[in-house]
């Protein structure tokens, strides 16, 4: 599984020569091409991690506007998805930290700054990029626990999804990756009660595969490779 999330698609660096990079710089008159550059390493790098314009802005040592200018070009382009907080208010959604993945992973593993494979970062990756193929509104949620993903769809949460890759034979779920299902109730539920039995709640996992019943919860263990073929 590992090969194909790490080399996928086009592999074409992000520097001066490259086309994508000439384009943005371009098609958007960008002047400071090299932090438009560093922006991109760097959100790249930290794909799924918690950030804001405004940790963006101190980070690189520039302008609101020329932070929030640079990230629109990388995200009008393909290079990146933005992924916000759920909420049922539009205004406090807009207003929290959101978390930013890679289009392509096999462009991010040329360009990101990385020790290590990853490879819990890039499946949760992977797994967004098929939901953006079939979905509208794809969100994270965090109150009770994180959430990775949950997907709105109407009016109404349909899936809510959390990614867990571990070895194989680890067959242990940490109660990091249930605390969102076991905690208190989260702020959808509150909202909406008569729609939280609709919902499918899945724990994407490398091999295990199995049905979990956290009290009222019933949570489906999915293994990657069957949720990518559609189970």
């Amino acid at each position: 599984m590992l090969p194909l999330i790490s080399w996928n698609g086009y592999t074409d660096f992000i520097e001066n020569r490259s086309v994508p990079y000439r384009d943005i710089v371009s098609k958007y008159g960008i002047r400071d091409a090299v932090t438009l550059r560093n922006l991109a390493v760097y959100l790249m790098t930290n794909i799924g991690r918690l950030t804001s314009i405004s940790n963006l802005k101190k980070t690189f040592d520039v302008s609101q506007d020329k932070i929030e200018n640079y990230a629109s070009a990388l995200l009008e382009t393909y290079l990146v998805h933005r992924v916000p907080k759920f909420s049922w208010s539009l205004k406090r959604s807009l207003r929290e930290r959101f978390k930013i993945y890679a289009v392509d992973t096999g462009l991010r593993n040329r360009v990101a700054f990385s020790f290590s494979e990853d490879s819990g970062w890039l499946v949760e990756n992977v797994v967004l990029n098929h939901l953006q193929r079939q979905f509208e509104e794809i969100y994270f949620e965090s109150t009770s626990g994180e959430i990775d993903f949950v997907v709105k769809e109407g009016v109404g949460l349909t899936q809510r999804i959390q990614v867990w890759y571990a070895d194989p034979a680890d067959t242990d779920i940490p109660e990091r990756e249930l605390r969102c299902w076991t905690g208190s109730k989260t702020s959808h539920e509150e909202a909406r009660p008569s729609r939280t039995d609709r919902i499918r709640n899945i724990l994407i996992t490398n091999d295990l595969e199995k049905e979990l019943a956290l009290g009222e919860t019933k949570v489906e263990c999915l293994p990657v490779i069957l949720f990518l073929l559609g189970k």
